[in-house]
């Protein structure tokens, strides 16, 4: 219902008063309701919605700051206009304590301002709902999130303690950790897509480092099994607050900023969790640690920075970085030596040479999809049977598809490719 199908209510105890402000406002488009009598308008308040409530001053029973004031108890948003033939400073008070009036209009009124009132009254109680019905879905999107939030985090819990169990059973430890951690990154994608795609690119690149043969047996173990946990301690965290902090992290407070420098952080503390290994924890620590110590958290710097953590925190940087891909890799060819060891970011180059680097991703909405665009995710029907496979490139009819009801799985977010 649009502002002008939003009835207005007319309170005034003269019935020519009240013929003469409909003919002024019917022309122009809109629905009256009318009375004679503040009871009466009352009731009708409480049945149904008004955009507008206009009412005379001096009437006989109840005041017209009186009826505002019940009248704002029902309906708050709903722009009151108070019609006086004495507009003293009395009123006016009045008005402003008790009634909380939108306007005055003085008798006898000009049509022409009256109409300009009633335009602007009607926009102030447009932007009122619009503001009204945004925060409704903000609180509900807070609620979902917070949800999700909570059962990644019992997941990850429950994966946490049978993992502890496996390793107190299993012959081979290493193996043991590594199958739990693949599917820690399952559950992850399951429910953050986005952070799941994340954890699995970090993966993906530390591993092709550390099978080139080129890093010794340990490290290459090391930079291997670290690599499952610097995404782990994002979760709960605010992917808009987390954007920001990678963007332009001087417009955040220094609290705020102080927070994010942690994640490392309690990234170590996941990995703890899983393993006894010491080394284990500090290098993913120090997985935002640059070469010229102004990384996170502790800043260190080259000589203090694990070994295998040099080589992890140029696939972090790849995986969490904003830009294209184009970008990405010239501005870690350019920190290389400075923020980043240069054997480090030379082996990164070598062995993901022959793979398709073009695999950053990011979360639109369906109003943002458009055609050409490639999808970073399976994208299924209700059923749970796939409506079309990751990798596949939309079309106009499959964008409308998408955004027609019970097509395909309703989604907030589409991960595509960057």
């Amino acid at each position: 219902m649009t502002a002008s199908e939003t009835p207005i209510l007319i309170i005034d105890d003269e019935e020519i008063v009240l013929l003469a402000i409909t003919e002024s406002l019917l022309p122009e488009g809109y629905n009256i309701v009318k009375t004679t009598k503040p009871e009466e308008a009352l009731e009708l308040l409480k049945k149904q919605e008004f955009s507008v409530i206009i009412s005379d001053h001096h009437m006989p029973g109840m005041t017209g700051l009186e009826f505002f004031a019940e009248a704002n108890k029902i309906q708050p948003m709903a722009s009151r206009i108070l019609i006086t033939g004495v507009l003293t400073l009395k009123v006016v008070v009045d008005a402003i304590n008790k009634g909380e009036i939108f306007r005055f209009i003085a008798k006898p009124w000009i049509r022409e301002e009256l109409l300009a009132t009633v335009s602007n009254a009607i926009h102030r109680y447009e932007l009122l709902s619009q503001n009204t019905a945004l925060q409704a879905d903000t609180e509900a999107t807070n609620a979902r999130l917070a949800q999700r939030n909570k059962e990644l985090e019992a997941q990850v819990n429950e994966l946490q303690s049978t993992l502890l169990q496996n390793e107190r059973n299993s012959s081979d430890q290493g193996s043991s950790i590594v199958d739990a951690l693949q599917l820690t990154q399952r559950i992850l994608h399951n429910i953050d897509p986005e952070l799941g795609h994340e954890a699995g690119l970090v993966s993906t690149l530390c591993t092709n480092m550390a099978k080139s043969g080129r890093l010794e047996p340990d490290t290459a173990d090391l930079l291997e099994l670290s690599s499952y946990f610097p995404t782990l301690g994002k979760i709960n965290v605010d992917p808009e607050r987390l954007k920001e902090f990678i963007e332009r992290p001087n417009h955040l407070h220094s609290d705020e900023i102080e927070y994010f420098h942690n994640l490392p952080i309690y990234s170590q503390l996941h990995a703890a969790s899983f393993t006894q290994i010491p080394s284990l924890s500090r290098i993913v620590r120090a997985s935002h640690e640059r070469l010229d110590g102004n990384g996170y958290p502790d800043g260190l710097r080259a000589e203090d920075i694990p070994e295998a953590a040099k080589y992890l925190a140029v696939a972090v940087f790849y995986a969490e970085s904003l830009l294209s891909t184009s970008k990405t890799l010239e501005q870690i060819r350019r920190l290389s030596g400075t923020a980043f060891d240069a054997a480090a970011v030379s082996l990164f180059f070598e062995v993901n040479s022959g793979l398709n680097l073009n695999v950053k991703t990011r979360s639109v909405s369906i109003t943002e999809l458009k055609p050409g665009d490639v999808i970073g995710e399976d994208l299924r029907y209700p059923s749970g049977a796939i409506f079309l496979p990751k990798g596949s490139s939309l079309s106009e009819s499959t964008i409308a598809m998408l955004d027609s009801p019970g097509s395909a799985e309703p989604k907030n977010s589409y991960i595509i490719y960057n």
